[in-house]
């Protein structure tokens, strides 16, 4: 369990890998995090259930209130096709002809490798219950991407998005690799293309922050640019 340096207050803390042996990974969520130095305690032991639960990582009346979190190193370790959201149990299943994700190793634990050399195949995950997501409008989406140097973007790689059927519904947002060097975010009834550093060279954090009727892009967390879109 994670708290308070003092052992007051229990910091709500979800274990994405745990290894005995070597390291692990556990997303805590600290009060606050600043510029001064911030402590905290990691205790062992004690009753089952006092620890907060792990929704409450990225939800809660802090404001931290992630509409959705997937880890897809869940997938590579469960070999189900699966990946399950953290903040509201959304399952996202694998749909395409590369099926199995096998696991990579990415700066922030184990992602999924959906793309399948031999074929030129993509798998998506697709998110039964999306609609609940209840993201449109004001928003900021985040991902770490690493493409193979061999991949095919001739229509567009989607590397996420939400749709009813049409891309010019009130709803409906995407971002979509153009190159490997070309991002384009799409709103509700625009588009906008944005410079990146190369996904096919080594990984990207890749934040697009939607707001105020403009897309602001962010590549390991620096601003790319800002332009007008609509969301």
């Amino acid at each position: 369990r994670f708290g308070s340096a003092d052992g007051s207050v229990a910091y709500p803390h979800e274990i994405e890998t745990w290894n005995p042996q070597g390291e692990s990974i556990v997303w805590v969520r600290l009060p606050e995090l600043g510029d001064a130095e911030t402590t905290f305690a990691m205790t062992f032991g004690g009753a089952d259930g006092s620890a907060p639960p792990v929704a409450s990582v990225w939800s809660g009346a802090s404001g931290a209130n992630y509409a959705a979190v997937w880890h897809y190193g869940d997938v590579s370790r469960s070999g189900d096709a699966n990946a399950v959201d953290s903040a509201q149990g959304l399952v996202a299943a694998v749909s395409g002809t590369a099926r199995r994700c096998p696991a990579v190793s990415s700066p922030v634990g184990q992602g999924a490798t959906c793309w399948c050399p031999s074929t030129q195949a993509v798998s998506s995950f697709l998110v039964d219950g999306w609609k609940s997501l209840g993201v449109a409008g004001d928003m900021t989406v985040s991902t770490w991407i690493k493409m193979p140097t061999n991949a095919y973007y001739s229509n567009g790689l989607r590397v996420i998005g939400q749709s009813e059927q049409e891309w010019n519904s009130d709803n409906s947002w995407m971002i979509q690799l153009q190159s490997a060097t070309k991002v384009r975010v799409y709103g509700s009834s625009k588009s906008a293309d944005f410079t990146i550093p190369d996904v096919s060279a080594d990984w990207v954090h890749l934040v697009v922050v939607y707001g105020d009727g403009t897309a602001s892009v962010y590549a390991n967390g620096e601003l790319v640019e800002s332009k007008s879109i609509d969301a």
